[in-house]
């Protein structure tokens, strides 16, 4: 009986994974507006009409006020029509306007309509606004500080309503270098997508977090550029972005560590080890530490976003190998992944190589112990008696 449900387990992370890796495609929502005085309110709505959250937006209803042709509230709903707290941390947005059009402030806050912090530490953006840029800087109160790319403010440069140039500014509004290690992103465009390259705060051509001078986007598939702008083949990008693949990859690896015997399973123990760490390490740069404690706050968004689902799930296909390859050991040596994980997290902390989260933890155990039991059924079809 035991065999039957270590193999359901397995049955079940694949159901998940086609679930998650082939239906991460945006909800087909459509919207539905409607005008009162100076309110508009936009609802997305699904086939039936019904009002709905949509899992890109994160809420399912916004209501927007206007004083003249300004916009000066915003409030986000879900589709019970209660106060949406969106993953940045606020429930609506105020804008207050100077006489010159040009500067705004916009404030942002709770669903009872208190200035709150977001999560990357602001309250508010100042913005002005011309007729080819949009400055925004970031405070807490009256406080300058920074935001989610590790500068006190951003540029955006325009030609023609398109973007083509991204600057992150310092105090004073000149170049800094953000927590991704880089000053300036010019924008290209093409009909089938664009070309997004990297400088410095001295105009010098710099890498990315994940060791990249730059990336493109062309005909929906994402490639990273290298020093000279040309395409280069990445291991770790090509799964990421074909994820049925790391499914199939990690189910064959899954089988072989559950069989493999003398000195050929501590040779796929060492090259597997070595992927690992080339996933984890090998592909991204040093930068600012980062840290996420906050556990489960991927998997609370599970089923509404796709992208979390994604991750989650090659989490844990990158794990299932290791569980296997240890079912096979009396002694709990299947603890040692678990381990592992932890101690990938801490380093990606102390160096800034990654984001230190710890729901990856949970992931890479939940992978682990999902192995050891699908190891364990497979020994016993296979007549073994048990771990070693």
């Amino acid at each position: 009986m035991r065999k039957w449900l270590f193999l359901l387990a397995a049955v079940l992370l694949l159901g998940i994974s086609v679930y998650a890796f082939v239906g991460t495609g945006k909800t087909e929502l459509s919207v539905r507006t409607t005008k009162e005085e100076n309110r508009v309110r936009k609802d997305f709505v699904d086939s039936d009409g019904n009002v709905t959250l949509s899992p890109e937006k994160k809420y399912a209803t916004l209501i927007r006020t206007y004083e003249g042709k300004n916009p000066v509230l915003d409030e986000y709903l879900d589709e019970e029509g209660k106060p949406a707290v969106l993953p940045d941390g606020y429930s609506q947005v105020r804008r207050e306007y100077e006489a010159d059009g040009e500067h705004s402030v916009i404030t942002f806050l709770d669903a009872s309509g208190n200035v709150t912090e977001t999560v990357y530490g602001y309250t508010s953006i100042h913005r002005v606004n011309s007729e080819n840029e949009r400055v925004d800087m970031y405070y807490r109160g009256d406080t300058q500080v920074t935001g989610k790319e590790g500068a006190y403010g951003v540029r955006r440069v325009y030609s023609d309503g398109v973007l083509i140039r991204l600057e992150y500014l310092n105090r004073d509004g000149g170049l800094m270098n953000g927590e991704k290690g880089y000053a300036r992103i010019e924008i290209s465009h093409s009909a089938s997508g664009e070309r997004r390259l990297l400088y410095d705060e001295n105009g010098e051509a710099v890498t990315g977090r994940r060791q990249q001078y730059g990336v493109e986007y062309e005909d929906g598939e994402k490639y990273y550029l290298d020093e000279k702008g040309e395409k280069t083949f990445r291991p770790d990008l090509f799964l990421y972005s074909h994820p049925v693949v790391v499914m199939l990859i990690g189910a064959v690896l899954m089988i072989a560590a559950a069989f493999l015997k003398g000195k050929l399973r501590f040779l796929f123990l060492g090259a597997y080890l070595l992927f690992v760490f080339y996933m984890t390490f090998g592909t991204r740069n040093s930068g600012d530490d980062r840290i996420c404690m906050d556990i489960f706050w991927s998997y609370r968004q599970f089923f509404s976003d796709p992208e979390a689902r994604r991750q989650i799930l090659c989490n844990i296909w990158l794990f299932v190998p290791l569980g296997a390859f240890f079912s096979r050991w009396k002694k709990p040596w299947w603890l040692l992944p678990v381990l592992l994980s932890v101690m990938i997290e801490a380093v990606q902390y102390l160096t800034g190589r990654g984001f230190c989260d710890i729901d990856d933890v949970v992931s890479n155990s939940l992978g682990t112990l999902v192995g050891l039991l699908v190891g364990l059924a497979l020994q016993k079809f296979n007549g073994h008696e048990g771990p070693e």
